[in-house]
């Protein structure tokens, strides 16, 4: 069981280290481009910092492609693009592995499965169990038990 853990563990460290190069990256990209005058394209990465902002914040509610792109400031379709561009990975699977990552946090702190998918944004547990195996291998049980 002990080896289980240590994988949970080694991946979500992985994921998070994920997310802190992704961070990285546009920081020096923003550097990059405001060396040059680009303006617009900072432009675009402040608005998309502002509904990465909102979606952390507002991961447990049920959203919509639209409350990001409003909070940017954009159409759905210049977002989704835009998005893309800058994070290397589409909004909604952002979403997901921020719920996935906050969902962790509750099954250790020993939460049930059933609670946990509704805090972080799902209403169908089952759904939120399949995810949960698919972005760490085991079941979210099998951390709760942990």
């Amino acid at each position: 069981m002990g080896r289980i853990i240590d994988v949970e563990t080694k991946s979500s460290v992985e994921r998070a280290s994920f997310d802190d190069q992704v961070h990285n990256s546009i920081i020096a990209q923003q550097l990059i481009l405001s060396s040059f005058g680009y303006s617009m394209i900072n432009q675009e990465i402040l608005q998309l910092e502002n509904a990465v902002e909102f979606m952390e914040k507002s991961y447990n509610k049920n959203l919509m492609l639209e409350d990001p792109a409003d909070i940017a400031g954009m159409n759905k379709a210049h977002f989704l693009y835009t998005f893309n561009k800058i994070y290397r990975i589409r909004p909604i699977y952002y979403l997901i592995r921020l719920r996935l990552r906050k969902a962790v946090n509750l099954l250790l702190s020993g939460v049930s499965v059933t609670e946990t998918a509704i805090n972080v944004g799902y209403r169908d547990p089952l759904y939120f169990s399949r995810l949960y195996k698919k972005y760490f291998g085991i079941s979210p049980s099998q951390t709760l038990r942990k």
